[in-house]
C-alpha cells in the first residue's frame, strides 16, 4: 500500500473507531434499568436496538433484516455467493458494560462502512448479525437465537417463562414474530462461508500480555451443577463438635478442595452460589446446596476434573456422615475454532506489526452455536483491567482501531480464498 492509501485507510480508522465508540453509548441508553444496562430478548428496549443498529447497516449499503427469531442482519455484496458472516449478540445481563457482544457488531459495520467508502469489490459477500438472545438473561436458555441460525431451535423453548410469567411464545407473538416460522431463520451451510465474531474479551490476559487483539483457538465447554450436601441439623449450643453431620463444614471442605483440584489439573472451576438451611445463627446447618460451574477448553480435561470432584466429594460426604446428591443444570461441549480462520487472523495481526496471542476463552459465546455448521473463530480486544459483565467494562480507542484494522485485512484476506 503506497504513503496516500495508507494515509487515508488511517484516516477512516479513526473516524470509524470514533463512530463506533459513539455507537456503543448510544446503544447503551436502550436499556430496562434507569441507572444501568439492561436489554433483555424480545423486549421493547430489544426492538429499538434492532431498528437502531439496521438503521446504521443501510447508512452502510447494506440490505436489512430482521429474522424470524428476532436476530437483525445486514448484506452487502452478490446475492449468489456464500457470506462472510461478522457479529456477535445485542442483548445484556443486568447493570452491564456497554461493549459485550455490541462492540462485535458494530466494528462488522464498520467494515462494510469501509467496503463502502473505497467503492471496494467483493466476491463473497459481508453479512453482519446482531444476534438478540446470547446472555439468556430473560429465559435463561443462552444463545438461543444464534442456535436458531444453526438450525438447533428446541420447540420446548416455547414453554419457557420469565419472571413475569410470560412464556417464550407468548412474547414472540408480541415481537411481531411468527412462532409458526422459527424454522426460516435456520441457514443452510452452503450459504456461509464463514462465521467472524469479535469480541471484547472480558479476562485479563491481553491486559496482562500488553496487546490489543488476541486470537480465539476455542471456546471452553462448560457443565454446571447443584450439588446437595445434607446432614442433620441441631442445636449449636448442646451438640458436641465431634457428634455432628454440619452440612456447611462438609461443603466448606468440598469447595476447597474443588478450588484445589481445578487448579492443579489446568481448568476453571467456580462455586458462585451457595445456601444453608434452615439458615439460623444458633443451628447446626442440616442442608446446603451450591453450585459449580467446571469449564476447560477441551472437553476430556474438564470430564477428567469431573470424575475426581466426583469421588472426592463422595469420599468427604462418607467421612463426614453426609449425603450428597449432584444434579446437572447445564452442559455445553468446547467449540474448537477454524484453523483457517486463526490463521488469517495471525496474519492479519502480524501485517500490522502486533505480536499474536493464542488463547481460548473461558466464556461461551454465539460462535460456539454457529461452529457447529459452518467454519467460525473469534478476534479478542482487549478490555479495560479484564473487567465485563459490569459497568466498569471498558476499551481503548487505540485497540478498536487496531480490532478494526485487523477485520478489515482478515475480511479482504478470506474474499481471496
Amino acid at each position: 500500500m503506497n504513503a496516500g492509501n495508507e494515509l487515508a485507510l488511517n484516516d477512516f480508522l479513526v473516524k470509524a473507531t470514533q463512530r463506533v465508540l459513539e455507537r456503543c453509548d448510544r446503544l447503551a441508553t436502550f436499556s430496562s434499568m434507569e441507572d444501568g444496562i439492561l436489554r433483555q430478548y424480545l423486549t421493547h428496549e430489544h426492538a429499538i436496538a434492532n431498528r437502531q443498529v439496521s438503521d446504521w447497516m443501510f447508512c452502510a449499503g447494506m440490505s436489512t433484516h430482521q429474522d424470524s427469531v428476532g436476530n437483525v442482519w445486514g448484506r452487502l455484496g452478490p446475492a449468489d455467493r456464500p457470506a462472510l458472516v461478522v457479529g456477535s449478540h445485542l442483548d445484556s445481563v443486568p447493570d452491564a458494560g456497554r461493549y459485550d457482544g455490541i462492540l462485535g457488531v458494530l466494528l462488522g459495520i464498520a467494515v462494510a462502512e469501509y467496503l463502502k467508502h473505497f467503492e471496494v469489490q467483493i466476491r463473497l459477500p459481508l453479512e453482519v448479525v446482531g444476534f438478540g438472545d446470547e446472555e439468556g438473561t430473560r429465559f435463561a436458555r443462552t444463545l438461543m437465537t444464534s442456535k436458531a441460525i444453526a438450525g438447533s431451535w428446541d420447540a420446548e423453548w416455547f414453554d419457557l417463562l420469565d419472571e413475569d410469567g410470560v412464556s417464550l411464545k407468548e412474547a414472540m407473538i408480541g415481537f411481531g414474530l411468527d412462532t409458526n416460522a422459527v424454522e426460516a431463520a435456520s441457514r443452510k451451510p452452503e450459504t456461509i462461508r464463514a462465521f467472524l465474531e469479535p469480541h471484547i474479551e472480558q479476562g485479563p490476559v491481553l491486559v496482562n500480555e500488553d496487546v490489543p487483539v488476541g486470537v480465539v483457538t476455542a471456546i471452553a465447554g462448560a457443565i454446571r451443577l447443584l450439588i446437595t450436601v445434607s446432614g442433620q441439623a441441631a442445636h449449636a449450643g448442646t451438640t458436641p463438635m465431634n457428634m455432628r453431620s454440619d452440612a456447611l463444614a462438609g461443603a466448606a471442605e468440598m469447595i476447597v478442595f474443588i478450588e484445589k483440584c481445578a487448579s492443579e489439573l489446568g481448568v476453571v472451576g467456580t462455586v458462585g452460589a451457595i445456601q444453608s438451611y434452615p439458615g439460623g445463627t444458633n443451628v447446626v446447618p442440616g442442608r446446603v446446596e451450591f453450585s459449580l460451574d467446571l469449564r476447560a477448553s477441551a472437553d476430556k480435561d474438564r470430564d477428567i476434573a469431573m470424575e475426581k470432584i466426583s469421588v472426592s466429594l463422595s469420599e468427604i460426604s462418607k467421612r463426614r456422615g453426609l449425603t450428597i446428591h449432584i444434579d446437572t443444570t447445564h452442559e455445553a461441549p468446547a467449540a474448537k475454532c477454524s484453523d483457517s480462520i486463526q490463521r488469517c487472523l495471525a496474519t492479519a495481526i502480524s501485517s500490522r506489526q502486533l505480536p499474536t496471542i493464542s488463547m481460548p476463552s473461558g466464556a461461551g459465546h454465539d460462535t460456539m452455536a454457529m461452529s457447529e455448521v459452518v467454519p467460525s473463530g473469534m478476534l479478542f480486544i482487549r478490555c479495560g483491567e479484564g473487567i465485563s459483565h459490569n459497568p466498569l467494562e471498558n476499551v481503548d480507542r487505540s485497540d478498536v482501531q487496531v480490532a478494526l484494522d485487523v477485520l478489515i485485512h482478515a475480511f479482504l484476506k478470506m474474499n481471496l480464498e
